[in-house]
């Protein structure tokens, strides 16, 4: 049986084996039973998976919060959770698209594509910076703080097409396969600093640790030392770590010195066939 899980199946949820010493999902349980958006997989009354959607501007769903107790894992639980999800959000006439986005080297995540008929729209690198270990060459750029909403929505969104990026780094952990209907609530914890050499974005992101997620279009920028002056000043002030997705030919520039993470952003409109 599968359902959405109420505030009574938390004992059920701690009993699972899932080998994920502290899970995340049992400390933010109550909110994601409030928001309605954890299914549960139930055998005998024993809850022995579980996954979720998070929707973005009403448009891009992403799959997720995948568990499956070890004892069943091989049965097709993680499929018949997924397609349940995919299907409930394709309810929705604004769903234009639902994936997910899992690390490169995650085999079962990325296998599961094939079952989901799902294919890889994009490959990024996400790299995880202490504030200071980038420093940048001086280009005699000048960046200036924007905060017209209306530039800040139009340059962020012709420099992504321009990009020819096949991701939007929407959030940290959460790329997109295209800019969507950016919400006014968004744009307002958006940051812009421009120059005539390009613009670049700024958003404050709690997932764990603080990070302060930089979205940056421009691959000539990422050498700026001016640019990184702002970012390092930020990120060191306010204690946050500073994170960028790139493709894989940008982040190359940025050296070795610190984590990257290879992702996969794998998914499907909504004409797909389950």
């Amino acid at each position: 049986m599968i359902r959405y899980l109420t505030y009574s199946d938390y004992g059920l949820l701690e009993n699972m084996k899932t080998n994920i010493h502290n899970d995340y999902i049992l400390r933010i349980f109550p909110r994601l039973v409030e928001q309605g958006s954890l299914l549960g997989y139930f055998e005998n009354d024993r809850l022995i998976g579980i996954a979720g959607l998070t929707v973005f501007e009403d448009e891009i769903g992403i799959l997720g919060r995948l568990r499956t107790d070890v004892t069943y894992r091989g049965r097709g639980v993680a499929t018949s959770l997924m397609k349940e999800l995919i299907q409930k959000a394709y309810v929705s006439d604004s769903m234009k698209w639902v994936g997910y986005a899992t690390e490169m080297d995650n085999i079962p995540a990325n296998e599961l594509s094939k079952n989901l008929n799902m294919s890889m729209k994009s490959k990024l690198v996400s790299a995880r910076i202490r504030p200071g270990e980038i420093d940048g060459t001086d280009d005699g750029l000048v960046f200036k703080s924007i905060t017209d909403p209306l530039v800040k929505r139009s340059e962020l969104i012709n420099s992504f097409k321009e990009s020819q990026f096949s991701f939007f780094p929407y959030e940290i952990y959460y790329p997109l396969p295209y800019t969507p209907s950016l919400s006014n609530l968004y744009m307002e914890k958006l940051e812009m600093y421009s120059s005539g050499g390009g613009s670049f974005f700024l958003m404050r992101d709690e997932k764990g640790d603080s990070y302060l997620h930089v979205k940056l279009f421009n691959a000539h920028l990422l050498t700026s030392k001016p640019m990184w002056n702002i970012i390092n000043k930020i990120a060191n002030v306010e204690g946050r770590t500073i994170w960028i997705d790139l493709p894989k030919e940008h982040a190359d520039m940025l050296g070795e010195s610190f984590q990257k993470t290879v992702w996969h952003l794998i998914g499907q409109g909504r004409t797909m066939k389950l």
